[in-house]
C-alpha cells in the first residue's frame, strides 16, 4: 500500500480517515450518552488510530525517514494509555443490566 502510494498507482486515504478519526473523537461525548457498554465506540475509535499510524508509519518507512520507530512505539504506547483509561471508566460506569456480563479486556 505505502510503496502504491509512493509510486502514484494509488491515492493515500490518510486525509479520509484522519476525518473519521476527528469525527469520531468529537462525536465521543455524545455517543458515550447512548445506553450500552461503550465497547463498540472504543473499538471504533482504536481501529481508526491504527489505521491512521499505520499510514504514517509505513509512509514514512518507504520514505526512507529515520523517526519510524518513534511513530511505531508512540502508537502503540498511545494504544496501551486509551486501554487502560478506557477499562478504567468501565469500572465506573452504570452498565445496564442485560449488558453487565460483558467485560473489558485487553488482547495482546
Amino acid at each position: 500500500y505505502s510503496r502504491a502510494i509512493y509510486q502514484d498507482l494509488v491515492s493515500s486515504q490518510s486525509h479520509n480517515v484522519t476525518k473519521v478519526l476527528t469525527k469520531l473523537c468529537q462525536e465521543q461525548r455524545r455517543l458515550d450518552q447512548i445506553p450500552g457498554d461503550g465497547q463498540e465506540l472504543f473499538n471504533a475509535i482504536q481501529n481508526a488510530r491504527v489505521v491512521s499510524c499505520a499510514e504514517a508509519y509505513y509512509r514514512e518507512l518507504i520514505l526512507g525517514g529515520d523517526v519510524t520507530w518513534n511513530i511505531r512505539d508512540t502508537a502503540f504506547l498511545e494504544a496501551i494509555v486509551d486501554t487502560m483509561t478506557y477499562i478504567h471508566t468501565q469500572k465506573n460506569r452504570q452498565v445496564p443490566p442485560h449488558l453487565s456480563s460483558k467485560k473489558a479486556r485487553v488482547i495482546v
